[in-house]
C-alpha cells in the first residue's frame, strides 16, 4: 500500500469514526464524503469535535487535522456504503468562528 493511499485510508476512517460519534452524541449528520472534500468543511466539522467536549471526538479532530490534505485535483477514493449517504448540513458558525450549530441543506 503507497504512503497516499494509507493516508486516504486513514482519512476515510477518522472521517468515518468521527461522523459516527457526531451523530451518535449530538446528533448531528455530517457528510463525511464533504469532510474528505474541502478544507473549508473539514476545519469546521473538526471545530465542532473541540466544541463538543467529548474527550473522544477532540482527540479524533485532532488526528485527522494532521493527516496531509491530498493533492488539489486529486480526487479521493471514498468507499461506498452508510457513510457519507446522510443528509448534508450547513454548518453555521458563531462570532467566534466556532461552529453554533449546523442545519440541513435544501
Amino acid at each position: 500500500m503507497g504512503d497516499d493511499t494509507m493516508i486516504d485510508s486513514n482519512r476515510q476512517r477518522l472521517a468515518g469514526r468521527i461522523h459516527d460519534l457526531l451523530l451518535y452524541e449530538l446528533g448531528e449528520d455530517v457528510d463525511m464524503n464533504l469532510m474528505l472534500g474541502p478544507p473549508e468543511y473539514a476545519r469546521a466539522v473538526l471545530s465542532l469535535c473541540r466544541a463538543s467536549g467529548n474527550a473522544e471526538l477532540v482527540r479524533l479532530g485532532d488526528e485527522f487535522s494532521r493527516l496531509p490534505m491530498p493533492p488539489a485535483g486529486r480526487p479521493l477514493s471514498v468507499g461506498g456504503g452508510r457513510r457519507g449517504q446522510g443528509q448534508q448540513v450547513g454548518v453555521v458558525m458563531s462570532a467566534a468562528g466556532v461552529p453554533s450549530s449546523m442545519t440541513p441543506l435544501s
